[in-house]
């Protein structure tokens, strides 16, 4: 007996949970790559997710164009290069509701927005492309960058000849982005003369700037003018648009050697910023209130500036009282007070990520971590559920990610960890019941080689695969099959806890407890004859065994019969509580899953009737030598056998209500 309290079936129910998670997960764009990911995913307490094209669209459009002289609006939404470009009168600082706006038609009368625009078109490594999308029609999608794809739309935007400017330009040295820098350039040959354009942060190019666009020939980068730029810019980024300044400069010759990046990009002379913007998804806000619900803290990441990324996680409900903004180079400073109290993090590079991450894990937190670079590969393998995007990830992330999302949505991250935790859940009520039900079962059986004479036998052979076949495989399986729980999210998170924590273990031990003392006094009781067991009630039941198949049972037979009724009531009635272990199980019931324990225990209950009430069954299994020796049971044997098994149903749902009353997860 001893040899069943290890549950020998759990590898192989936790296999099937995990392979029907892994479905139901792509069905909802959640790629498992790795089956432990499940576990830790269900355990997930820090999501740290990338902003562009996660927590937004990746639709960057550039709104605002300031030349040094002039503010500009742009049209149109996305990478469709369809739209125009605007001077707005009146507000060559701020956007106000008076101003009024008027197409630039001509461009190439606007010399300090040509050099802006012709900068942001050349200085660019992506492209657009138009794409058929079933149920969406044609959408352009971006080929590179999303930024510099923003700088290609407006620079489309403007009318001119494409081809006739890329002619006029022609590249012949690049220095590509660099997100320690922070910047990237390209140096064109335009008629045998050179010139550099260099675009990035402002904080970066502000002092590598000694000239200002004017209208006709720069002037000097005067201090006032700087904080002018500063100002500007930093309003733009408080209101939640990504800022790129540009600037340009001419050159006599080609830079060569380990200096010829930074003798291109000193001395430039300022040619203004373009406002981007890429609006949130849907449904990111209420994916971030379930994970702050769910206590998960969420954490976005992102390259833009302190003051845009600020305004984006407000609108998002990411930054809240009390939160604080820190860019990546104050990673390794801060105090680990300050980590705690850190919702955003900007200017990240994907060293930064790595920091991140261990400096949560160096806090017993289980962290997911998104990525879509081949710079972010490191970060994603050391991250406890490493998420890759679909659409822009690189092959390199994927392979280092433990799954990956097909439409690079946070909603399905969020979508993700709901699963994970109702697959978590399932694994540890598999353990929790076959460990209870075995200790149960054990101390029953085992406590009778003390208590009963040997020449009772407190179960035959056939009575003991017949539980095996019923309470022990159905109730798992129910179990198995059972739907994630919409309330997934609202349990604690598990972080490193184990499987059977120490408040579970107190649970089961009371569970078992009550159990095997309402098993025993039933046996017992029906066995020393303080229950009616007499021959008569049997034959009253069934006049016509009077010398048939029922003539066999005596009282310990009886006994038994009623033992394997409480074993089998408080079993099956104890899978239904432990379902969802931190919910009252009149709640649990009307969740919609709950049809899969209706139809499978009703199986089991159908079984143990048959056997009891309808002789013929019981005959035509004897002929195979499959012997039961069930006795019908009498309205007050049922009785008995439901007074006996409500302790234990009872005091489970007492004791999940003492936890919740604590507000302590189970």
């Amino acid at each position: 007996r001893a040899m069943t309290i290890m549950p020998i079936n759990i590898p192989l129910l936790t296999t099937i949970v995990l392979l029907t998670g892994v479905l139901a997960m792509a069905k909802k764009g959640v790629i498992i790559r790795d089956l432990s990911a499940v576990e830790s995913l269900g355990r997930v307490s820090v999501i740290c997710s990338d902003k562009t094209g996660t927590m937004t669209r990746n639709q960057m459009t550039v709104k605002f164009i300031w030349d040094t002289h002039n503010l500009y609006s742009v049209k149109g939404d996305g990478y469709d290069p369809v739209g125009g470009i605007y001077l707005m009168k009146g507000a060559d600082d701020v956007v106000t509701l008076e101003v009024q706006e008027e197409e630039v038609k001509d461009i190439f009368t606007w010399k300090g927005l040509y050099r802006l625009v012709v900068c942001g078109g050349i200085n660019n490594d992506s492209e657009i492309i138009k794409e058929e999308i079933p149920d969406q029609g044609e959408i352009w999608k971006p080929l590179g960058d999303p930024t510099d794809a923003a700088l290609l739309t407006m620079f489309r935007k403007s009318g001119m000849d494409e081809e006739a400017i890329r002619k006029k330009y022609e590249i012949i040295e690049e220095f590509p982005f660099e997100s320690e820098l922070k910047r990237m350039s390209k140096i064109c040959k335009v008629d045998k003369k050179f010139v550099a354009f260099v675009k990035g942060a402002t904080e970066v190019l502000l002092p590598l700037c000694t000239s200002v666009n004017g209208k006709d020939i720069p002037s000097k980068f005067t201090p006032d003018m700087a904080d002018r730029v500063r100002t500007l810019t930093t309003d733009f980024a408080s209101k939640g648009y990504r800022v790129i300044s540009l600037a340009y400069r001419h050159l006599d010759k080609i830079p060569t050697g380990n200096t010829a990046r930074e003798e291109t990009e000193t001395n430039l002379i300022y040619l203004g910023f373009a406002c981007i913007v890429d609006p949130p998804r849907d449904g990111v806000k209420e994916a971030v209130a379930a994970c702050h619900s769910a206590g998960i803290n969420v954490i976005m990441i992102t390259g833009d500036a302190a003051a845009t990324a600020k305004t984006i996680a407000e609108d998002l409900g990411i930054f809240e009282a009390n939160s604080l903004v820190v860019e990546g180079n104050q990673v390794n400073d801060i105090s680990d007070e300050d980590f705690a109290r850190t919702n955003v993090f900007a200017r990240v590079n994907p060293d930064h990520k790595q920091v991140i991450v261990e400096r949560y894990q160096d806090q017993q937190r289980v962290v997911a971590m998104t990525g879509d670079g081949v710079n972010d590969a490191l970060a994603l393998a050391m991250s406890d559920a490493g998420i890759a995007m679909g659409i822009t990830g690189t092959d390199v992330a994927k392979e280092a990610a433990d799954l990956v999302i097909t439409d690079d949505s946070f909603a399905s991250i969020v979508s993700g960890v709901h699963q994970g935790r109702g697959l978590f859940n399932k694994i540890r009520m598999m353990i929790y019941f076959y460990l209870a039900i075995n200790l149960f079962e054990s101390m029953i059986f085992f406590g009778a080689l003390f208590f009963l004479p040997s020449s009772i036998i407190m179960l035959t052979t056939w009575q003991s695969l017949y539980l095996v076949v019923t309470t022990h495989s159905f109730p798992g399986l129910a179990l198995v099959f059972d739907r994630t729980s919409p309330h997934a999210m609202e349990d604690k998170p598990r972080d490193s806890q184990a499987l059977i924590t120490r408040n579970l273990g107190k649970f089961m031990a009371m569970n078992v407890i009550l159990m095997t003392i309402g098993a025993a006094a039933v046996y017992m009781l029906t066995l020393t004859g303080w229950a009616p067991t007499g021959w008569a009630e049997i034959v009253g039941l069934y006049p016509e065994n009077n010398l048939g198949f029922y003539g066999v049972i005596d009282r310990p037979y009886k006994a038994t019969v009623m033992l394997l009724s409480v074993i089998l009531l408080v079993e099956s009635t104890i899978v239904l509580s432990i379902r969802r272990i931190n919910m009252p199980i009149q709640k649990s019931i009307r969740e919609s899953g709950t049809i899969i324990y209706v139809f499978l225990l009703g199986l089991i209950y159908l079984a143990h009737l048959l056997l009891m009430y309808v002789p013929l069954v019981q005959e035509i299994l004897s002929i195979y030598a499959l012997d039961f020796f069930f006795a019908p049971l009498t309205n007050y044997d049922w009785f008995i056998v439901i007074l006996a098994s409500l302790p234990a149903i009872i005091g489970v749902e007492l004791y999940k209500w003492r936890f919740r009353k604590r507000d302590v997860d189970l």
